[in-house]
């Protein structure tokens, strides 16, 4: 695991913008997911789009990130729907990272999101906590 550190720009958002960029890869522990993904800019948009094996088969994903007037905000692309679904808006968590601002509710569940910026990449996580028991997870994956 690369090490976290403090970085120069006190924006981390500008920071994040700028790293994003250049990431081809993502995986993850949970359930040994490893993947490509390939960028697109679009205006103030920028699209991950990222496929890949785990332990149940293929994934497809579609993450659209906006930064827009100092905000950084985070859509998922469902194939099923024209219009992405809003995650949620990041701000700075620290010196090493963003946090979401409020947590993404999906039926029952609650999902917390957080950045942590690294020299090649960043870690984009996931706290879970299931409303049906209660029971709280973390899912992490690495972007490099």
């Amino acid at each position: 695991m690369s090490r976290l550190h403090a970085l120069s720009s006190p924006n981390l958002i500008d920071d994040f913008w700028e790293k994003s960029r250049f990431v081809t890869q993502v995986s993850s522990t949970f359930w040994n997911i490893k993947g490509r993904l390939t960028i697109e800019d679009r205006k103030k948009k920028r699209v991950f789009q990222e496929k890949g094996a785990h332990l149940y088969g293929t994934f497809y994903n579609t993450w659209i990130w906006e930064k827009n007037q100092g905000r950084l905000l985070l859509w998922k692309a469902r194939p099923s729907s024209k219009l992405p679904i809003f995650l949620g808006e990041f701000s700075s968590g620290g010196k090493d990272g963003l946090v979401m601002l409020f947590p993404h509710l999906c039926g029952k569940d609650t999902y917390h999101g957080s950045i942590a910026l690294f020299t090649n990449g960043f870690y984009f996580n996931w706290s879970i906590c299931c409303g049906n028991t209660g029971q709280k997870s973390r899912v992490s994956y690495r972007y490099t």
